[in-house]
């Protein structure tokens, strides 16, 4: 997350491609299980 939070359009982008959204979807679970397999140092946001 940035330092000076929020910015304009932050919010939306945390709630189209943040933790909850990915989780709330069985794709979006795939992506995060992807990643996390992949060892991506960042998930998600």
């Amino acid at each position: 997350m940035r330092y000076h939070f929020p910015h304009p359009n932050e919010r939306r982008r945390i709630k189209r491609h943040g933790w909850s959204a990915r989780l709330s979807t069985p794709n979006g679970r795939k992506i995060l299980q992807r990643r996390i397999l992949k060892g991506k140092h960042v998930i998600s946001h």
